[in-house]
C-alpha cells in the first residue's frame, strides 16, 4: 500500500482536494481498502496508529485510528502498556462542536508531509457524528484529550 505525500504533484492534488462522502454507490474497492487499513491499524504488531483514505489515494471521507486515552500525545508506532484505546473506523465524520479550551501546543507530523513538523494547538474536546465499521450511525459522541487531537488531525 503506497502512502501519498505532498512531495509528489499528482498525489498532492488528491491530498488537498475535498473528500467525497461514502455512500451506497461508493466503489467496493474503496470499502475494501478501508477495511484493510482498519485491520492494519487495530493490530498493535503493525505499529500503525491512524490513517485516512486520501493518504492511500482514495478521496473519500473516512479514517481509522487506534489512539490511547491519555492527556499526553502519543508517538506513532508506540503502544502504551496499560492504556485503553479508541480504536475505530470513522466514515463520513463531521465535527459538530469544538471546546474553547485548547490542548497545549504539540509538535505534530503527518505521513503525507514526511519530515515536516508543526506546533499545533487543538481544542481539548470535540463532538463528532460518524458511521462506524458496522455501518451504525454514531451521533454527538464527545471525545477529548489525545483522542480528540488525533481525530482533528485526520
Amino acid at each position: 500500500m503506497e502512502l501519498y505525500t505532498i512531495n509528489n504533484p499528482a498525489q498532492h492534488k488528491t491530498l488537498t482536494t475535498p473528500t467525497q462522502p461514502i455512500t451506497d454507490t461508493t466503489p467496493q474497492e474503496v470499502i475494501d481498502q478501508l477495511n484493510v487499513i482498519y485491520d492494519r491499524v487495530k493490530n498493535p504488531k503493525n505499529n500503525a496508529r491512524w490513517l485516512a483514505l486520501p493518504q492511500i489515494g482514495q478521496s473519500y471521507s473516512a479514517f481509522v485510528i487506534c489512539a490511547p486515552d491519555t492527556h499526553q500525545p502519543s508517538k506513532p508506532g508506540r503502544h502504551k502498556k496499560g492504556a485503553t484505546y479508541l480504536q475505530g473506523m470513522f466514515i463520513n465524520p463531521v465535527i459538530t462542536e469544538y471546546s474553547e479550551t485548547l490542548l497545549p501546543a504539540y509538535k505534530e507530523t503527518c505521513l503525507s508531509e514526511p519530515g515536516t513538523y508543526r506546533r499545533v494547538k487543538r481544542p481539548e474536546q470535540i463532538t463528532i457524528t460518524y458511521t462506524n465499521h458496522k455501518w451504525e450511525l454514531r451521533e454527538n459522541i464527545i471525545i477529548n484529550w489525545n483522542r480528540a487531537r488525533v481525530i482533528q488531525h485526520e
